[in-house]
Formats: structure tokens, sequence, C-alpha cells
């Protein structure tokens, strides 16, 4: 993150704070409004695919309207084009505390109780995007935020496609997110954030059918050792795609009816994860 050199407006009602983020396809800025309230102004580049910005314009126009008081989406503000270059803007809420992503790097990895409690609540917050007919389909730890309660919010909307779901629920790209999911909670337990690295030299192995050189490899690298509930989750989550022959792991079953999650509802979810953010921005 980098401090504004120079105040930008954008938008004609929003001035520049902090810029946040550059990259190929966009800028992401810290501004606030005459009211001086704050919000994250995305800025795309020209050039970008005119398709995929108006997918994430309506992606967030639909959660708004059906997610209208939440705590799981990063909420759309408003939309448009600056009158100066044309480039094509989304105003979201802005969240104060970071990602996910920082607060792994500060915990190094999160225990199981953790891992599960942080889990569990991004897994429900993808099955209630895919119940609107919504496939994320680029679930990263940069993509998951957190707020100034420390609730977890879902944002990252840029590759987000809406599907025709089957009468049972389900639609082949829904296993592109189970997928994901599955890396981010190894993620979460390891605290390797590579996801580049990962799929290159170890999704292989287990794709294979060879888990147990797989967990071994992973517990020797990180020195640590995993229950079997969740080292069998994951088996089932990371080869869902690859395996077409055993039964889907959709979020219902996932949730409901995996081993892992069995004691899930007896803990103070909300207090133990919170309490546990405060304590690592605090450190």
């Amino acid at each position: 993150m980098q401090l504004c050199n120079t105040r930008k407006l954008f938008g004609q009602n929003f001035l520049s704070i902090q810029k946040l983020y550059s990259g190929i396809s966009s800028e992401l800025y810290k501004v606030k409004d005459s009211s001086n309230n704050i919000y994250a102004f995305k800025v795309f580049n020209r050039g970008l695919c005119l398709r995929k910005i108006i997918n994430e314009i309506k992606v967030g126009i639909t959660l708004s309207i059906k997610e209208k008081e939440n705590d799981f989406f990063i909420k759309y503000i408003s939309s448009g084009s600056e009158p100066s270059s044309k480039r094509t803007y989304i105003v979201y809420e802005f969240v104060e505390k970071g990602t996910l992503k920082d607060k792994l790097l500060s915990a190094l990895f999160f225990d199981e109780k953790m891992a599960k409690i942080v889990f569990w609540k991004i897994t429900n917050e993808i099955r209630r995007l895919h119940k609107k007919g919504i496939v994320h389909m680029n679930l990263t730890l940069d993509n998951i935020l957190i707020d100034g309660n420390f609730n977890l919010k879902l944002g990252g909307f840029s590759s987000s496609q809406f599907v025709e779901l089957e009468k049972d629920g389900q639609n082949t790209l829904l296993e592109n997110d189970v997928f994901q999911l599955g890396v981010v909670l190894l993620q979460l337990i390891t605290g390797r954030c590579d996801i580049k690295n990962f799929e290159s030299k170890l999704l292989k192995i287990i794709q294979k059918g060879d888990h147990e050189k797989f967990w071994k490899i992973i517990e020797t690298q990180n020195n640590q050792k995993f229950s079997k509930d969740l080292k069998d989750l994951i088996n089932i989550m990371l080869t869902s795609k690859s395996n077409r022959l055993q039964e889907k792991m959709t979020l219902d079953v996932l949730i409901h009816k995996t081993v892992w999650f069995q004691e899930i509802e007896s803990v103070e979810k909300d207090y133990f994860m919170k309490k546990l953010f405060k304590q690592l921005e605090e450190s």
C-alpha cells in the first residue's frame, strides 16, 4: 500500500486517500466522498474485456439486492465511468482489517479449531453464493476480507459467473469452488500461501490417489500432524474435479455431514475467531 502523492478525483465525487493495489487489470484506491465516508474504489485499466467488467457489476448489483442486510459479502455501492479517462469503476464498501492472508501470515498457521471455525464461515458464504446461481471462481486468501468488527467478508468477484443450476441445485462449475475451498483449508492449517507452487508440485500426487504420500510431504515440510477427519475432507475436496467416479462433495454435504464439522455448532465461533484476530492485530 502507498499514500497517494497527488490526490486524485475519481468519478467526480471521490477523492483518493491511499493506493491499495495496482495490477494488470485494475487499480484499487481507498477514497472518501464529500461527506468523508470511506470506500474502496476499483478502477479498471483500458483494454480489459468489457464482458468481465459488466459481469462483476452484475454480481455486485445482484448481491446488493438479494443480500441488503448482510455480513457475508463485500457491499457493492455504485459504478460508472470516469469523465476524464472514460475508465469504468466500481465503488465497494471499505473494510478496515485487511485480508485473511494478512492474519494468517501473522499467525504463521491456524490450529484445527481456528481453521474449522474460519473455514466453516467461508464455506457458508460460498454456499449462499451458489444458491443464488453464482460461482465465485477465484477463492483466495486475498479475496476473503475482514471488516472493523472482525467479520469475514467475501470479495474478489472479477471472475465470478452466473450458472444455471440443475434440479438438484448442482452445476459442474460449482466443483471449481469446492476445489479452491480445499486449497484454502490446506493453506489455513499449514500457513503455506503459495497456491501456484502447491498446484504444480503436490496436486498431481493427491489426484493420482496417493494420499499417504501427499500427507507425508505436507506434515514433514511443516513439522505438523493433522487429524484423520481433516485429511479425509481435504482429500475429497482436492480430487472432486478429477475423479468423475466418486460422489461429488456438495457444500451442503460438507457442512452438515462431514465428520470434521460435527462439533462446530457447539463452539462459540464468533467470539473465538474475533478474539484471535484481535490478538493478532495487537501483537
